[in-house]
């Protein structure tokens, strides 16, 4: 509870080393809060899951190796 108190007031903690791309956008998680994050031209904006575009591949640790 504390740590979305936090994101809500100073912003989301980004680790720009676990950012991956799923051929849409840029996307990570939250170090502190663990919400999902993807970034657009206006920044890094948390990210809605409604938005499943079809083109959107899952986490590089997801995807089947085949």
């Amino acid at each position: 509870m504390f740590t979305k108190l936090l994101c809500t007031t100073m912003g989301h903690l980004i680790n720009r080393h676990r950012v991956w791309h799923d051929s849409v956008d840029y996307r990570t998680t939250c170090e502190r809060c663990g919400q999902e994050m993807m970034r657009d031209a206006s920044g890094w904006q948390e990210f809605d899951a409604t938005d499943h575009a079809a083109e959107r591949l899952p986490h590089p640790r997801k995807r089947s190796h085949g």
